[in-house]
């Protein structure tokens, strides 16, 4: 498994399932794998990329708030309570960050939030204990809400609630535990600016529906309700919940306690893929299908045991019992509208998805922004056990 989210965001390839991302305790650059022989593969201007071969943890049922506060209680602190990562931690700090989980959540997040050629450095007193390199920038994200925000500075304090909306799509990418080799596409000419050009002729997997348009990012910042329904992994979630409601805006009837607001992914390339759920996704279910063993619904959505971190989309039956697809092509009559036109290989326009709530008002266009993630199958390249990178 690998995903990318890297360094002037070119790619990186990882060809073994099997392996495990390690960091020393004062820098993110040390890749141990461990199984057989791996290969990185990078463009001449990458860094050091996001490689989350055994993480799934950034999506967990109990909440990122709680798993952290039990994990690394005094990190979950300054990120969420305290902020200033720049001041210095306190003494026991330093055994907290050289545990596994607390690591990987660092590097992760600042991978995420942070621009590419910035460094978040944590000290306890005067010595250095951990530097997390910046790749994608989210912030930038953040940042036309609050203009004076900082990951560095601010982190996820309760003041800036956006941060944590952003962050999770990330998060929800990283954990999707799809075996391909991923360049990330953002639709924003600032963060897409230093992607390699040839990635751009990969062919197109997925997208995501996310409101991080101008217009979505205002509306998270003035309509309360309309902040609340946008997913966020440092909430509690019931797997059992899973539902659209989180993608209105019109009906501003309270959610359930517990209720699971997923990103929602659209499927962007049937013909490519034949997986019956791609990595630990949840997916609508398809029309006349049997939910797969190990698996249940929740409303139409299949659902693996232990839930998952996001909704996969590629087809579905509206009130009429047709088929709407997610290319606009596919469709016909009066289906015509939904979906996008696919101009080229990350190269989406016109998204129109009603039908991911048919029963409810869809979210404005105005809100719907998407990420682009083109994907290229991973060979096999190290001998059994490895995978054909297409699980």
């Amino acid at each position: 498994m690998k995903n990318l989210l890297q360094g002037r965001m070119s790619h990186i390839e990882l060809r073994c399932p099997q392996s495990i991302r390690r960091l020393a305790r004062a820098v993110t650059a040390g890749v141990l794998l461990a199984g057989c022989v791996t290969e990185l593969d990078t463009g001449e201007t990458s860094q050091a990329g996001i490689l989350n071969g055994i993480l799934n943890g950034m999506y967990h049922p109990e909440g990122l708030t709680q798993y952290l506060s039990m994990e690394c209680p005094l990190l979950q602190q300054r990120l969420m309570s305290t902020g200033n990562l720049a001041q210095p931690f306190p003494s026991q700090f330093s055994n907290e960050i050289a545990k596994p989980v607390c690591e990987k959540f660092m590097f992760y997040t600042a991978e995420l939030m942070v621009p590419v050629g910035e460094q978040i450095t944590l000290s306890v007193g005067n010595t250095q204990v951990a530097s997390f390199a910046g790749a994608l920038g989210l912030q930038h994200l953040v940042r036309q809400v609050y203009p004076q925000y900082t990951f560095a500075q601010h982190a996820f304090l309760p003041a800036y609630p956006i941060a944590r909306k952003v962050v999770t799509q990330g998060y929800a990418a990283l954990t999707n535990d799809i075996t391909r080799r991923v360049s990330y596409r953002t639709n924003i000419p600032q963060l897409d600016a230093s992607r390699a050009p040839g990635e751009d002729n990969w062919p197109r997997e997925f997208l995501q529906l996310v409101p991080f348009t101008s217009a979505g990012l205002a509306a998270m910042a003035s309509d309360p309700s309309f902040l609340a329904r946008q997913p966020d992994f440092f909430n509690a979630c019931d797997p059992h919940q899973i539902n659209y409601d989180h993608a209105q805006v019109t009906d501003n009837a309270p959610l359930p306690p517990g209720y699971c607001p997923l990103p929602i992914v659209v499927h962007g390339n049937l013909p490519f893929s034949q997986e019956v759920v791609p990595g630990r996704s949840c997916r609508i279910l398809d029309p006349d299908e049997v939910p797969p063993p190990g698996t249940f619904l929740s409303g139409d959505v299949i659902v693996p045991e232990g839930g998952c971190p996001m909704i996969y989309y590629s087809a579905r039956k509206n009130k009429q019992d047709r088929i709407i697809y997610d290319d606009r092509a596919r469709n016909t009559g009066n289906t015509k509208k939904e979906g996008c036109d696919v101009v080229g290989p990350s190269n989406l326009t016109n998204c129109n998805f009603n039908v991911v709530a048919p029963d409810k008002a869809p979210m404005p266009k105005a809100y719907l922004a998407y990420w682009v993630f083109n994907v290229e199958p991973i060979p096999a390249a190290c001998g059994a056990g490895c995978g054909n990178g297409v699980q």
